[in-house]
């Protein structure tokens, strides 16, 4: 009887131990802020405790027996299904934060953590779900990555507006530069040379080259040039850019290649031999895009530039403005030493009619007083020979000196 009786008593201890423990897990489950979810192997909701409200918004009599595919956003419809398979199949506990939907329809973001409920046996029976509210964390996050990508951005914005100013700058004393060197003393070969350079700097060329016409022959001669190689455009053809020179010559505006190859911009006028053939397969490898611009000169078109660039690319509005303002000033200098050249000439012809002028007054007054001595000559002759000699010797020297006022 006593052995019974105290088996009695373990058992009771226990039961009641049991009962302590179930009251407190219960407490706990209960007090928590956090949702802590019961669900069946099929996704019903068993049970649902007082953070399960608060988060979801639901009441307990509400949630229980219902789907906890309720709780999915739209777009998601399979996502309990398979974390339900998951369970099942390898009854691991997963951790993830994800979505889910409260009563009010508002979106919360969760972090959760999902592991199966075993049965006396061993096998998993269920699923318990512990869900934490991360929404305002999450929604700080955001801010916070927010507010860093605005700061990038801005940050980016106001080094690209340094940049333009200092472009914008460099252009600015460029081209003031240049309108030194056009009103200095240099010839018309060193003004090119430099535009080509500031062109082919500014605009980030591999190469540029300023071209002339020469409509007699047909042939390109070279004007001034940056980066090319004398060879690239000896000869009456250019293997590179031929043709988008000849139609900006005709058109008088710009013309573009992004891409050679894709335009075959440098295989629509063939050189006529083999060598000439290899040249420009060669110079279209390192030549992959171009800008040509015409020069007119005093509304006659002169010869063009071209810029040629080594990978395909893209021509914006203002780098083809800029391009068209460098040939502007190209034109310029061709259309001033044109001037030069005229105002020497004028300059020539003038002192040449002065000098005519001159002469012509020189020589005539000499042969006027010639004409004097040799009309007097044979009076003076017969009455004093002597003195006739010395009007011949006078004679003699004005028609010499004659001679060389003429020379």
């Amino acid at each position: 009887g006593s052995v019974r009786a105290v088996i009695l008593h373990e058992n009771i201890t226990e039961r009641k131990l049991a009962e302590e423990t179930r009251a407190r897990l219960a407490a706990i489950v209960e007090s928590s802020e956090d949702a802590i979810i019961g669900k069946s192997l099929d996704g019903t909701i068993l049970s649902w405790n007082v953070g399960a409200e608060r988060i979801y918004g639901y009441s307990a009599r509400e949630a229980v027996s219902m789907p906890i595919s309720m709780l999915l956003p739209p777009d998601r419809p399979d996502e309990i299904a398979q974390i339900l398979d998951r369970i099942k199949s390898e009854g691991r506990v997963a951790q993830f934060q994800t979505t889910r939907v409260a009563k009010d329809g508002h979106e919360l973001h969760v972090s959760l953590n999902i592991s199966p409920i075993l049965d006396e046996n061993g096998q998993v029976a269920g699923a318990s779900t512990i869900a934490r509210d991360i929404t305002a964390s999450k929604r700080a996050e955001l801010a916070l990555r927010q507010a860093t990508e605005e700061a990038r951005a801005a940050r980016e914005e106001e080094e690209a507006r340094r940049l333009e100013a200092e472009r914008r700058r460099s252009i600015a004393e460029s081209l003031g530069d240049v309108l030194k060197f056009l009103n200095s003393n240099r010839t018309l070969k060193e003004v090119l040379n430099y535009i080509a350079t500031q062109a082919g700097e500014l605009l980030g060329t591999r190469a540029a080259g300023i071209y002339a016409l020469e409509r007699d022959t047909g042939t390109w001669s070279v004007q001034a040039t940056r980066g090319l190689l004398v060879t690239y455009v000896a000869g009456a053809r250019l293997p590179v850019g031929q043709s988008a020179l000849h139609r900006a010559m005709t058109t008088r505006q710009p013309v573009a290649i992004s891409d050679l190859a894709a335009s075959q911009e440098s295989g629509d006028e063939d050189p006529p031999s083999a060598d000439q053939q290899i040249a420009a397969a060669s110079w279209a490898r390192i030549y992959r895009a171009l800008l040509a611009v015409p020069i007119v000169v005093q509304d006659q078109v002169y010869g063009g530039m071209l810029l040629y660039y080594g990978e395909p690319r893209s021509f914006s509005q203002e780098e083809i403005d800029l391009a068209v303002a460098f040939g502007d000033q190209v034109a310029l200098a061709i259309g001033n030493d044109q001037l030069r050249q005229q105002v020497e000439e004028a300059a020539t012809s003038a002192e040449r009619d002065r000098l005519a002028r001159e002469l012509h007054d020189a020589v005539t007054q000499t042969l006027f007083s010639a004409s004097l001595i040799a009309e007097a000559m044979p009076r003076v002759w017969e009455q004093d020979p002597e003195e006739g000699r010395r009007g011949l010797e006078e004679l003699r020297r004005l028609t010499r000196g004659a001679a060389a006022e003429m020379r």
